[in-house]
C-alpha cells in the first residue's frame, strides 16, 4: 500500500535572497509536499515583485503568516499524530 504524501502549507516572512533559497528548499523536502502560499515583506513593492515571480499571494502582515500556520496545524494535527 502506497502512503499519500502529506502537504504542509507555509508562508514566508521576507522577500530577499534567503526567501528564494527557502522556495528551492521547500521543493526538495522528502516525504512531504511543501506548498509556499504567500509572502510578507515590510517593503510592499518587494513583496509584490517576489510574489509575482513565484506565483504567491502577498500577505498583509507577519501575523498573517503565523495565522496561516496555526490554522493549518489545528486542522491537520490529528492526522499527523496518527502517523
Amino acid at each position: 500500500m502506497r502512503k499519500t504524501k502529506k502537504t504542509v502549507r507555509a508562508g514566508l516572512i521576507g522577500s530577499g535572497f534567503a526567501a528564494s533559497l527557502h522556495i528551492e528548499a521547500a521543493a526538495r523536502v522528502y516525504g512531504t509536499n511543501v506548498e509556499i502560499v504567500g509572502v510578507y515583506s515590510p517593503t510592499k513593492a518587494n513583496a509584490r515583485h517576489f510574489a509575482g515571480v513565484h506565483g504567491l499571494d502577498v500577505l498583509a502582515s507577519a501575523e498573517a503568516v503565523r495565522w496561516l500556520s496555526r490554522r493549518w496545524l489545528r486542522a491537520n494535527m490529528s492526522s499527523w499524530r496518527s502517523r
